[in-house]
């Protein structure tokens, strides 16, 4: 109780136990309380796509202008392009576009060893994605993606997001079985498969063994920092959970119209759900 004490156990340290509050000093806190409350009242909000590693708006309204290559329109008018473009948070990440199998990717090095490396081992690892489901309307789309790729940028991902483009490119038509993952989100989980650049067979015939990933014994040693694979590139569960409660912000400041959660996915809001292809536990 407030203003009480007690004996300490012997097995604690006076270092170990906080000392307990007076009435005196509880009052105070709560003077204290109200007047931190009555600041944030008169605090402003954060303008729209205000992203807290940077301290700053990077990409005004919160999404890629049009000019910016890995912009929907840029994707669209040049598909065999391979833009590149780069961010320097805590460090400095190198990001490039590839438009390939019907998908327009933002991706890293460390995400193409990603992908290799789940290929590899027949997609048994984890495999989790966030899904965005956004209605088929191109314009709709578009703009979506605009918003999606630069959230992924202004928190500094460092794999990979993909938009569907095949009918944007008149290569076919988004089947309505994939309704609801019209974009998608990596979310890498390390596994100690990665260790190994090929089948356990392979290992010890000069192919793989190695700690980092696929390409951890295969690329100079000035490079191989871009395409290592380990623990330390995972995020937290609240990074995440910003991030989507972010997303879902912007999408719905612009009036973004969602197909409907995806089948067999997990719904974390009106455009967001979770998937692991693998069904391996978080």
């Amino acid at each position: 109780p407030i203003g009480t004490t007690s004996q300490m156990p012997a097995s604690e340290s006076r270092h170990d136990v906080k000392k307990p509050f007076s009435r005196e000093f509880s009052v105070d806190t709560k003077t204290h309380e109200s007047s931190i409350k009555v600041e944030l009242r008169h605090k402003k909000p954060l303008p729209l796509g205000f992203a807290p590693l940077f301290e700053r708006v990077v990409y005004p309204g919160g999404k890629l202008p049009k000019e910016h290559p890995f912009s929907f329109e840029s994707a669209i008018k040049d598909r065999y392009a391979m833009p590149t473009a780069s961010l320097r948070t805590y460090r400095t990440i190198n990001y490039h576009r590839l438009c390939t199998g019907g998908f327009n990717r933002v991706c890293t090095e460390r995400c193409r060893v990603y992908w290799l490396a789940q290929n590899a081992h027949g997609h048994t690892t984890p495999d989790w994605k966030i899904h965005f489901s956004i209605k088929k309307d191109l314009k709709n789309l578009g703009l979506a993606w605009d918003i999606l790729c630069a959230v992924f940028l202004d928190h500094a991902c460092e794999f990979g997001i993909k938009v569907t483009v095949a009918e944007a490119l008149g290569d076919g038509k988004w089947p309505d079985t994939q309704r609801g993952r019209e974009i998608t989100l990596y979310v890498f989980k390390h596994s100690e498969k990665y260790d190994s650049s090929a089948p356990a067979e392979a290992v010890g015939e000069g192919v793989g063994g190695a700690i980092g990933g696929p390409m951890a014994d295969l690329a100079p040693p000035s490079e191989v920092h871009n395409f290592w694979l380990s623990k330390e590139y995972e995020r937290s569960g609240s990074f995440w959970r910003n991030l989507i409660r972010e997303a879902e912000q912007r999408l719905q400041h612009y009036k973004i119209e969602s197909a409907g959660c995806a089948d067999g996915d997990l719904p974390l809001g009106r455009y967001a759900s979770i998937r692991n292809e693998a069904f391996i536990p978080w």
